[in-house]
């Protein structure tokens, strides 16, 4: 290719960008889905106060709640320097939740930070350094940034990536590079509205994993990861209806987990098997608690080495 070519190609790159920024009012939308989180939401509000980068909204997406989360919201609106938006829906889970800020969201890029955490005070303005740190020719083929959490002394949770920044997806720094522990980050909107969460299933499905999405979304458009921790994570967070479902109660959401990790992180089972069999006997099992027949289940895997794992975990 020339070098006119590439310099036009270049422009258009640059132009298609900025026809994008224009489409948004904020750079950031910051999503907080809640189900009876009133008691902690405050740590979310109290974050975005302090944040040092200001062009933002604040999603709200009530999942069902019963308490006094509705009234918190509308005493917050009336006082805040930002924008609040609140939507409210019967439980659906945090999922749909999901759906909706992706698809509301007037942010270029969204962020869900959970009811129950905070984030440091200069997380909005990390995240944007360290997008811009991105050639601008380059941007539209990545996903976001994702960085570390701390706890609430401010540890380390987990371990580091093995280089900051690195490009890479969940498959490669799960299996690969054995990168453990709590990860969050930032997306772009116009990705995670290519991405949404399955909703329309024959069964209800209380919850579906988020790695299902985002396993999925990085193998097309890599994440660039950096070490830096700027999710202040609670640990104790007791029975969260929003995020968390036994196996038992949702066979179906693990179902959807076990299939994501066997059909797109497969070729990362050489690096680590363990997680892969793990999530061959899940399936299995999962299928078995659905009363679904497990051969036809079997046919819809799209991994050849994927059913080998299935049949070879099968209960007996």
């Amino acid at each position: 290719m020339s070098r006119i070519a590439v310099k036009e190609q270049e422009m258009m790159i640059t132009q298609e960008s900025n026809n994008q920024n224009q489409m948004y009012r904020f750079t950031f939308t910051v999503f907080t889905p809640t189900y009876n989180r009133a008691y902690t939401l405050h740590r979310v509000y109290e974050s975005l106060l302090a944040q040092t980068d200001r062009d933002f909204e604040w999603l709200i997406v009530d999942d069902g709640s019963t308490d006094n989360t509705q009234e918190l919201v509308e005493i917050w609106k009336e006082k805040a320097p930002f924008l609040i938006r609140y939507f409210y829906q019967e439980n659906r889970g945090k999922h749909t939740a999901y759906n909706i800020a992706a698809l509301e969201a007037q942010g270029e890029f969204l962020i869900c930070l959970d009811s129950d955490d905070a984030c440091v005070p200069t997380t909005l303005e990390r995240f944007r350094y360290h997008w811009n740190l991105i050639p601008s020719e380059q941007r539209s083929r990545f996903s976001g940034i994702d960085c570390h959490c701390q706890d609430t002394d401010g540890n380390l949770i987990g371990s580091l990536f093995p280089r900051s920044p690195l490009d890479s997806n969940v498959g490669e720094m799960r299996y690969r590079y054995r990168v453990q522990g709590e990860k969050w980050g930032m997306q772009r909107t116009d990705i995670m509205r290519q991405f949404l969460f399955p909703e329309n299933t024959n069964r209800k499905v209380p919850f579906v994993p988020e790695t299902v999405i985002w396993s999925s979304m990085t193998r097309q458009y890599p994440a660039r990861y950096v070490n830096e921790a700027l999710r202040i994570f609670y640990a104790n967070h007791g029975s969260d209806q929003v995020t968390k479902m036994r196996f038992t109660r949702n066979p179906l959401g693990a179902q959807l987990w076990a299939k994501s990790i066997l059909e797109i992180d497969i070729d990362y089972f050489w690096y680590s098997p363990l997680p892969f069999l793990k999530a061959a006997a899940n399936y299995s099992r999962s299928s078995l608690h659905l009363r679904e027949n497990f051969w036809k289940q079997l046919v819809r895997l799209k991994s050849n080495l994927g059913r080998v794992l299935c049949v070879l975990m099968l209960p007996v």
